[in-house]
């Protein structure tokens, strides 16, 4: 013989119970699910890269290439394009600038896409990211076939609409 249970307290509602074969419920908004951990790995590659590219910007800096050392090669090239090679010298100054302005850029780059990856790793500012993650698209760094690939995909992983929920 089994016992009834009894009633409810009047004013309160009975505890609701869940088909057995029922999916489970969704996690709240913002709960530490898979998404927050989609944005690690391309956080940590921008790092690299961005580092990457920063050493690199800062041994060419360092090294000074000068373009007088780069003038026969300059020379050997016009030639086997059949250019005329009278006006290389006069452009070895802007060549110089030019290059020295590009390395800088590229160092700048590089530090603004460490700090957007620091920022992703941390899920923080996400337009501060997908920032850092055009800029990783840029080809204007020493490592522009590195970087590339990894702006796409934290771009891609940051356009996600359950991961944009994640950051603060």
């Amino acid at each position: 013989m089994s016992i009834p249970t009894p009633p409810p307290p009047p004013g309160s509602e009975p505890p609701v119970q869940r088909a057995p074969y029922s999916p489970p419920e969704a996690p709240p908004l913002g709960a530490n699910n898979g998404d927050s951990q989609k944005t690690i790995a391309p956080a940590i590659a921008m790092m690299a890269a961005g580092g990457m590219s920063l050493m690199l910007s800062i041994f060419t800096l360092v090294q000074g290439a000068s373009v007088e050392e780069m003038l026969p090669l300059f020379e050997q090239f016009y030639e086997m394009l059949g250019i005329d090679t009278s006006q290389l010298e006069q452009m070895s100054g802007f060549m110089e600038k030019f290059m020295g302005a590009t390395t800088l850029m590229g160092a700048v780059f590089a530090i603004f896409m460490i700090y957007a990856g620091t920022k992703m790793r941390k899920k923080q500012g996400w337009g501060i990211c997908v920032a850092g993650s055009i800029v990783a698209m840029l080809p204007c760094g020493s490592c522009c076939c590195i970087n590339l690939p990894i702006g796409i995909w934290a771009l891609v992983i940051l356009l996600k609409d359950d991961v944009k929920h994640v950051f603060t």
